[in-house]
């Protein structure tokens, strides 16, 4: 019967015991080579016996006896799909953490008789010899246990730079509208206003203090219009926030008129936070308005 399905499968076989006794099966569907080597190694392997695919040979071996490593064909994670369950194959599994003898030893207890594990250490690989069938079992366990064995990411190291508070008062400035502007800015600070002194408590790393404190100066400036100045920040994706800073104060600048000794005060404050390219502009509503607009 197997020199008959051997012929039959266009392979060549090598039998140089046969297996006792008689095999008598009746089926009358078409099976492909997979399917019918599968069927007959799972009769084979209840008597010791197991047919091996490699290439064109078919190899019968006794389970009971060491089966040379050069019969069993090596393949790839993606070419299991087309193997029978109890077809015995060989894969080399790439380790990216875990150490080969490590895994070899997880997965001894999953693996079947005819089964082996042989690390590479040098290499980092890992070589799984097994029926299909564990083998489809065994690979997903293999690269779970490599990745749950890389290294956790080192934490931060906490900033060795000192906070500073201080306690910033304001001449022209809303105390409350200007923490909210800046602790969207600076989130890292903790800005908590003072209404009724009208000042700014300040608790930041050294250099947030100083650029939150260059920004409040620049903008602290007394109001130029019968309409209240408000401040707000405008955070920039593309443009420089300083040569945009730069452009919207020549764009504001009051210019003086003929028949006039001296232009309008300039209403528009404009600074900016380069570290986190935002403007922080004090302005009427109205130039609010047109800002967003440009």
């Amino acid at each position: 019967m197997l020199e008959r399905f051997a012929e039959l499968a266009g392979l060549s076989l090598v039998m140089d015991v046969a297996p006792p006794g008689t095999f008598s099966y009746f089926d009358q569907r078409p099976y492909t080579v997979t399917e019918a080597l599968d069927l007959i190694n799972r009769v084979l392997l209840s008597q010791g016996f197991l047919l091996i695919r490699n290439k064109q040979f078919l190899v019968l071996v006794n389970i009971e006896e060491p089966i040379p490593a050069n019969l069993v064909q090596e393949l790839s994670e993606d070419e299991l799909g087309n193997r029978a369950d109890n077809e015995l194959v060989r894969l080399s599994l790439d380790l990216n953490y875990a150490q080969p003898e490590a895994i070899a030893k997880s997965i001894s207890s999953l693996q079947s008789k005819v089964g082996t594990a042989t690390p590479l250490a040098s290499l980092r690989k890992l070589l799984v010899t097994d029926l299909v069938v564990n083998l489809r079992r065994i690979v997903p366990l293999v690269h779970q246990l490599d990745l749950a064995a890389k290294p956790s990411e080192p934490k931060p190291k906490p900033s060795s730079e000192p906070q500073r508070e201080q306690i910033i008062t304001l001449e022209h400035l809303d105390a409350a509208s200007i923490a909210t502007a800046l602790g969207k800015l600076f989130e890292s600070a903790t800005i908590v206003p003072v209404p009724e002194r009208n000042t700014l408590v300040v608790l930041a790393k050294e250099s947030v203090a100083g650029r939150i404190e260059k920004l409040i100066k620049a903008v602290d400036q007394p109001p130029t219009s019968e309409q209240a100045a408000t401040q707000q920040g405008y955070p920039l994706k593309y443009a420089n926030a300083t040569a945009l800073a730069a452009s919207l104060e020549k764009l504001f600048t009051p210019r003086k008129l003929e028949g006039q000794e001296q232009p309008k005060p300039n209403q528009v404050k404009i600074a900016a936070d380069e570290t986190n390219n935002v403007l922080l502009v004090s302005a009427t509503p109205t130039v609010h308005e047109r800002i967003r607009q440009l």
